[in-house]
């Protein structure tokens, strides 16, 4: 079973598809129509990109990638769109509506259960919407998502889950590690695409969760490099 599996959020523009671009042996499930890799596939090791076209692909090459040794890690980019995908195919015209909705729910837990049995690593992208919160009277992020999974919220289903975001560079100062490398490029925009792999003050109602002892308090941000995602969570589930 797969422990080494990241959910990395943000709203768009924040580098989640670009935070990739140094991962190898990677199948990449591009479930957004009209979006291409945002970095060059030259020199990559085994780097191979599919336009997915009915979600019903993505469960498809979980399961064909499973006896390929070149395939570490499987990218599903992005959560949202695939669920989009199955209702605009399977519930906007279907005649029974109520039934639609019920495939949709067990199409996501055929979804999550590949994921688990599964021996390769996963890197799942997600966009976030925000959301008042009566009852907590706050700001809350979330999955968006439609149906009964609504309520629970995708998130529910994963134990690492990250945020990608823009910082400017003075407020990344205090968090200095082998991790983080400001360039001087990167001093002179005055700010910089990081991930965030812990909450703070400011960021308490994110959905980022990270199982204790992966991340120290000072690697709150890290490059935009999912790389050194994986390659901590394989040393952390050694």
């Amino acid at each position: 079973m797969s422990k080494r599996v990241v959910v990395v959020t943000s709203i768009s523009g924040r580098g989640k598809s670009t935070s990739l671009r140094n991962l190898d042996n990677v199948i990449h499930l591009n479930c957004e129509e009209g979006k291409d890799i945002p970095f060059s596939l030259k020199n990559k090791q085994f780097f191979r990109s599919v336009h997915i076209t009915a979600p019903s692909q993505v469960i498809e090459y979980i399961q064909l990638a499973e006896d390929k040794a070149q395939v570490q890690t499987i990218v599903i980019d992005g959560l949202n769109y695939l669920m989009d995908m199955h209702e605009s195919q399977y519930i906007y015209k279907s005649a029974d509506t109520r039934g639609g909705w019920q495939d949709y729910g067990q199409f996501y837990k055929d979804l999550v259960h590949n994921i688990a049995v599964s021996s390769k690593d996963f890197i799942i992208l997600a966009h976030v919407a925000y959301r008042y919160n009566e009852q907590n009277m706050a700001i809350e992020a979330t999955i968006p998502v439609k149906g009964a999974l609504a309520k629970a919220g995708l998130e529910a289903s994963f134990t690492t889950i990250i945020g990608a975001d823009i910082v400017k560079v003075e407020d990344l100062e205090k968090y200095s590690n082998p991790l983080l490398n400001i360039t001087e490029d990167d001093k002179e925009d005055g700010f910089k695409y990081v991930l965030q792999t812990r909450k703070l003050a400011d960021t308490k109602n994110t959905l980022i969760k990270v199982p204790l002892g992966v991340f120290a308090r000072n690697e709150a941000f890290i490059d935009s490099d999912l790389s050194l995602v994986m390659q901590r969570l394989r040393e952390y589930y050694v």
